[in-house]
């Protein structure tokens, strides 16, 4: 039976954003730094299908179902905030792939160590060895009275 929800094709993005009205204004903003505020977000697990593969990311029709794995941060003024996200492609002939996010008032090294423990958990979770990693950051010392940052990995179908 052929999987019409088996994505075909990904990619990372991040924004940030601020606004003084509010936290969903700021997460819109971030969203539309990003490239993907016009579309419809579904958030998903974090399982990258076999031979998906990784392309820049792309303009999507606004109203699009978009099916995200998101990390998301939100703080107020003063505050510094990251979120990421990263993705590891195993060694053996499973072949697929593991995603994993952070968010938290820490630091963009901090951000990456954390992903890459998780993954490395979650690789031997799955008694699987991995191949190479990629992890893609984002973060904000927030200067309005709401900040938001997002790092979010695409699926394409």
């Amino acid at each position: 039976m052929k999987n019409k929800f088996l994505p075909k094709k990904f990619f990372i993005t991040t924004g940030k954003g601020q606004s003084d009205t509010s936290e969903m204004n700021a997460f819109d903003n971030a969203l539309i730094k990003a490239g993907i505020g016009q579309c419809n977000l579904v958030k998903v697990s974090s399982i990258l299908p076999k031979n998906c593969e990784e392309i820049p990311p792309v303009k999507i029709e606004p109203g699009t179902i978009t099916f995200v794995v998101l990390s998301r941060s939100n703080g107020k003024k003063g505050e510094k905030i990251s979120a990421g996200i990263g993705y590891a492609i195993m060694k053996n002939e499973r072949g697929y792939g593991i995603v994993a996010e952070d968010c938290n008032n820490r630091s963009e090294e901090k951000a990456r160590e954390e992903i890459q423990k998780k993954l490395r958990e979650m690789a031997s979770s799955r008694k699987m060895e991995i191949e190479r990693i990629r992890i893609e950051t984002e973060t904000l010392e927030i200067d309005s009275e709401f900040g938001c940052v997002i790092a979010a990995l695409v699926y394409l179908f």
